[in-house]
Parts: C-alpha cells; sequence; structure tokens
C-alpha cells in the first residue's frame, strides 16, 4: 500500500480532472445536447458520490505534511466502491449490450468514463492508498442503504409522475420514471422487478463483505511481510554479542549541560553503567558509575532481541522541525567478529524518525528495562575545578 503523499496528490488530481469531464459528459455536454435526465440514472448518482468523496480526498492530502495512508470519509468510501463496482458490473455485463442500444455509444466520453474509467481508478484508489484492516463487520450493512435510498429515490420519482410509463427519457428509448429495464414492470413484470431488485440488493451485500474479505486478506499479507522483512533485518544485526549500550536524554537548553549513560564492561569484564551529568557550563560533570549484574544483563538483552527493538533503526526519516539542542537517542553496539562481521557495529535509534504510537510504547518499555540494570552505586566523582 502507499503512503506517498506525491503519488496520492497526483492520482487524486487526475482523477478529479476526470470526474469533472465525467460530470460535464453526463449532463450531455459532448453530445451537444442537455441531458435533463441525468438526475435519474445510478451511473450518474453513483460518480457524483465517488467525485465528492475523491474531492474530500484531496483536501485532506493537500492539508497534511507527511506521508500517511488516506482515511478521509472511510464508511463513505467503502459504499462508494461497492456503488461504482455496481455501476461497472451491471452496465458492462447486462446493459452494455442490450438490443436496444448503439454499441457505438459504449465508446462515448459519457459511457467510457462513467461506466469504465472513473469506476476502476475509485477502486484502485481504495486498494493503494487507504490503510488495511479497518472495514468493520457493520460496513456491508450500513453499505446496504445505498441501493436502498437509489430504489425508493426512483419510486418516489415515479410516483410523483403517476407510474406514467409514456412519458419517454431524453433519448426516447424508455420511459423515464424506469431508467433500467430490470426496474420497469411493464418489460420485467412486478415479480420480475421485484426479484431484480432482491437480485441485486444480495448481490451488493454479498460483494460489501467480499470487500471486506478483500481488505482484511490485503492486511495479513501485508503483515506477513512486514514481519517477515523485520525478523530478517533483526535477525541480521542481532547475530553478535552485546558489548554497549549507550542513551541521551535530549533536552533543549544550549547553556552546556548535558546528560548521557553507557553501559560497557570495564576492565575485568563486569558490567556497568557510567552515568554522567553537567547541568550547565558552570557547573561541574558528575559521574556516577553503577554495578550491573549479570542476571539483569541476561534479562536486558533477551528483551532487545524478544521486542526486536534494533527493527525501530529502519524507520523513514521525520519532517519534524529539529527543536531540540541535542535529541534523544539510543545506541545500541554489537561484536559481530565471530560472524565475520565488524568488531563494533553501532545501530543508533533517534528522535527524528517516524514512529508509530506503537513504537513510542515500546520505547517506553526500552528505556524502563534499562533502568532496571541499575545496581548498586560504585562511585561518584565530580569533576574538580580551579
Amino acid at each position: 500500500m502507499i503512503k506517498n503523499r506525491t503519488a496520492q496528490l497526483m492520482y487524486q488530481t487526475a482523477y478529479c480532472t476526470l470526474g469533472i469531464v465525467g460530470i460535464v459528459a453526463s449532463v450531455g455536454f459532448f453530445d451537444m445536447t442537455f441531458r435533463w435526465d441525468f438526475y435519474i440514472l445510478f451511473t450518474n448518482l453513483s460518480n457524483y458520490l465517488c467525485v465528492g468523496i475523491m474531492f474530500a480526498e484531496l483536501y485532506q492530502t493537500v492539508k497534511k505534511k507527511e506521508d500517511s495512508y488516506v482515511t478521509a470519509c472511510p464508511l463513505l468510501k467503502f459504499s462508494g466502491v461497492l456503488g461504482i463496482l455496481l455501476t461497472f458490473f451491471v452496465f458492462n455485463l447486462l446493459l452494455a449490450n442490450a438490443a436496444n442500444r448503439d454499441p457505438a455509444d459504449n465508446f462515448k466520453v459519457s459511457s467510457f468514463f462513467l461506466h469504465v474509467v472513473l469506476p476502476l481508478m475509485f477502486t484502485i484508489d481504495w486498494i493503494l492508498f487507504y490503510p488495511k484492516g479497518q472495514v468493520k463487520v457493520s460496513y456491508p450493512f450500513w453499505a446496504m442503504l445505498f441501493p436502498f435510498v437509489y430504489l425508493a429515490y426512483v419510486f418516489v420519482h415515479a410516483a410523483l409522475h403517476h407510474f406514467d410509463g409514456t412519458i419517454m427519457n431524453c433519448k426516447g428509448t424508455g420511459p423515464l420514471i424506469y431508467p433500467y429495464f430490470f426496474l420497469d414492470p411493464d418489460k420485467s413484470g412486478k415479480l420480475g422487478v421485484l426479484m431484480w431488485c432482491v437480485a441485486l440488493t444480495v448481490i451488493f451485500a454479498v460483494g460489501g463483505f467480499i470487500l471486506m474479505g478483500i481488505d482484511r486478506l490485503i492486511k495479513h499479507f501485508q503483515c506477513k511481510t512486514s514481519d517477515e522483512e523485520t525478523e530478517s533485518v533483526v535477525t541480521a544485526i542481532v547475530s553478535g554479542e552485546l558489548t554497549g549500550f549507550d542513551h541521551s536524554p535530549g533536552y533543549s537548553d544550549m547553556n552546556g549541560g548535558y546528560h548521557c549513560e553507557s553501559l560497557r564492561r570495564d576492565k575485568s569484564g563486569a558490567w556497568q553503567i557510567e552515568k554522567r551529568d553537567r547541568n550547565s557550563l558552570d557547573e561541574p560533570e558528575i559521574v556516577k558509575t553503577y554495578a550491573v549484574s549479570d542476571s539483569a544483563l541476561a534479562a536486558f538483552e533477551q528483551f532487545l532481541n524478544d521486542k526486536k527493538i534494533l527493527a525501530l533503526e529502519n524507520r523513514k526519516e521525520s519532517d519534524e522541525f529539529v527543536t531540540d539542542y541535542s535529541p534523544w537517542g539510543y545506541g545500541i553496539i554489537f561484536d559481530k567478529s565471530a560472524s565475520g562481521g565488524k568488531k563494533m557495529e553501532r545501530h543508533s535509534i533517534g528522535q527524528y524518525k517516524k514512529y508509530s504510537d506503537k513504537d513510542y510504547k515500546l520505547l517506553k518499555e526500552l528505556q524502563q528495562e534499562f533502568e532496571k540494570l541499575y545496581g548498586e552505586l560504585i562511585s561518584e566523582v565530580e569533576e574538580k575545578r580551579d
């Protein structure tokens, strides 16, 4: 799936442009006539809805400043995809080859855009740019309101015209009040119309659950691919021995102060944490050294592996404005010489990356696990100044 803002802008702008052409075509502009019956056709109404949704998407994309999925009107988008696919399939399977239809009409701007180009583009937009796994079970049921409302609209409109089938549509090819043969009781019979309405509603409902299944299937493969990529990255990184861990909490002042924590082995091979703090340039540096038990270190290393902490290093760079004089960061060091790698390979997790809420929760856990390493205070040394 695509989070790229530029790609979304280009696609949405292209669709909206073609959508406007389609709307203009739907009222007969390219046929040099006025299609005054445009308001009764499901094809037109479903496309108008989709164009409106796409403009809402474009507005959202223009306003955002970072790469992310499109999230505008998710239920309407789902309903729109179902409605426009119904337009696509009903036309191309039932109406395009009707006996009273000139095949050349299928290639006119209005027909080709509204029945083929725009429906396919709108569906592809949902597949490519919307987050997957977000479709709720209730969506197919809510989406069924679309055909119900349209059918009610058609028959209320027919009632307002006293069910007079002699009033012809703009082209004179059929009654105005029954825009499609399967809604015309004179052609399909009253029972036939009822059966068609039930069948199309069932197809719409089934289509909704199929679309929900596609949504979840895509999400499943996304997660599987992501997990495999993360696993391969982390496995490649962690195939070594942990030799150090650094943490800088970050600070925004520029008065000469600094703070940092470093986990290393001393000359005897024992693990310890050295913590350095200086609040300002005018104050002395204070260095505290803490013992770290082997069991605590083993638990910490296990945490790094189990939680795949090092995968955070691969997050994309953030567009956030740099505000901290010294941003927070973690450095994790491995000795990979035994497997043919470097003696000291450092991996960094820094502040100015695009982290999800789940990532930030994991970073909080990382800090908590690191703090558990602190054992007995071994020494405290204050910088001597003249």
